[in-house]
């Protein structure tokens, strides 16, 4: 997926860059750059992450943008906090209320935006990423929802799931050469906070084109003990699912004829505590 913009100094300084990397591993650059700067907002300001889904990533061509529908609260106060990959020079972060106003932004020339928010009605919001400028034809890039009354794991916790999710993603890409969901404004992770387990979550508006094979996967921190993993379509019905006892679903789907706005409903069934649990799309 990745490709770059070749100069001679680039390669007599980093002769082995273009090989030295997979695209789980700039993924894993993105969430370790968004989870650091959100963790400094959690000891400085005492912000959490938000309940169920917390954090969304895609891939993102220079100059473009990946956009998010998040419902937020006038009682809440948020943070959003981006960053992408090692290649990422200027990221933004815009707001837009349901009249596709402007309502808040990061457009400051850095890698690293990051907006307070305290929403004058409760509804739905459009949250969007653009990347202005990278080193590359595109890049992971990441963002974290926080707010005041939400969840805190651990930072161990954000690491394990990260350091899974990489071995389980390169595995995959051994085996069957697969690659994240890379469709323009389309996100292929998220990550999930959940206070205790028994909770669920669900990602909406989710498309599969028709003869393409999809594969959906979660994993957790080291204390998640069993994950399910479910396809929904439009009308909330289930089309596959994983549900065996284990900590990493996987559900494959091949789409008979092109679906729109499908869900992706993931739910912590066995865990310690609180818990950090990833999922991503790929593509066959």
């Amino acid at each position: 997926m990745k490709s770059f913009y070749l100069t001679f100094l680039t390669v007599i300084v980093v002769p082995f860059a273009l090989s030295a990397q997979t695209d789980a591993e700039y993924l894993k650059q993105a969430l370790v750059a968004t989870f650091t700067k959100s963790e400094l907002v959690n000891t400085l300001y005492d912000y959490e992450y938000r309940s169920g889904l917390c954090s969304v990533g895609a891939f993102i061509e220079e100059d473009g943008s990946a956009s998010f529908n998040l419902y937020l609260s006038s009682s809440e106060d948020y943070v959003f906090i981006g960053a992408g990959d090692d290649d990422v020079e200027d990221l933004d972060i815009y707001v837009y209320d349901e009249d596709g106003d402007v309502v808040a932004k990061d457009i400051e020339d850095d890698e690293y935006p990051l907006v307070n928010f305290s929403p004058s009605y409760s509804g739905v919001y459009t949250i969007k990423l653009k990347l202005v400028s990278c080193d590359a034809n595109g890049s992971f890039c990441v963002m974290n929802f926080m707010q005041k009354d939400g969840v805190t794991p651990s930072t161990d916790k954000f690491d394990e799931a990260i350091e899974r999710m990489v071995k389980v993603v390169n595995y995959i890409d051994d085996e069957r050469g697969t690659k994240f969901l890379d469709r323009e404004g389309e996100f292929c992770y998220y990550g999930f906070a959940f206070p205790y387990d028994g909770q669920e979550s669900q990602i909406n508006g989710i498309d599969l084109n028709e003869d393409e094979t999809y594969i959906m996967v979660a994993v957790g921190d080291d204390g998640v003990d069993d994950i399910d993993l479910f396809l929904l379509d439009s009308d909330g019905d289930e089309i596959d699912s994983d549900t065996e006892d284990d900590a990493t679903p996987i559900v494959t789907h091949t789409a008979s004829y092109t679906r729109r706005n499908l869900s992706l409903k993931v739910k912590d069934i066995n865990s310690s505590s609180n818990s950090f649990v990833i999922a991503v799309i790929l593509e066959d």
